[in-house]
């Protein structure tokens, strides 16, 4: 069996005018696949390697509750998903289809 790495990325709100360049540079990396969890729909085409995983953000409270045993709200707060990175890999295991994760940050502008 051939491992394959994913990265997941979970991004709450507009798209940044970036985006198409990023999704680009995945492309050129076939070797790993890319997860991006989000509440907007993508508005260009998405390489072959990366998947686009609509996730409203009471689902993700949701599944973050469940996880850490009490419940938990970013109230409008979405900056601090990335408290939880060390964790993507418990949280988004139903959507992973291989065996090595990682979790990536994008630089905001």
């Amino acid at each position: 069996m051939q491992h394959r790495i994913c990265l997941i990325l979970v991004w709450y709100g507009d798209f940044p005018v970036w985006m198409p360049y990023f999704l680009r540079s995945a492309a050129a990396c076939r070797n790993i696949d890319w997860l991006i969890f989000t509440d907007r729909d993508t508005l260009c085409t998405v390489p072959d390697n990366v998947r686009i995983e609509n996730l409203a953000i009471a689902k993700l409270e949701e599944i973050v509750s469940e996880h850490v045993g009490s419940e938990y709200r970013f109230s409008g707060r979405y900056y601090k998903v990335c408290d939880f990175k060390p964790a993507y890999g418990h949280f988004f295991e139903p959507w992973l289809r291989i065996t090595i994760t990682g979790v990536t940050q994008t630089l905001m502008s």
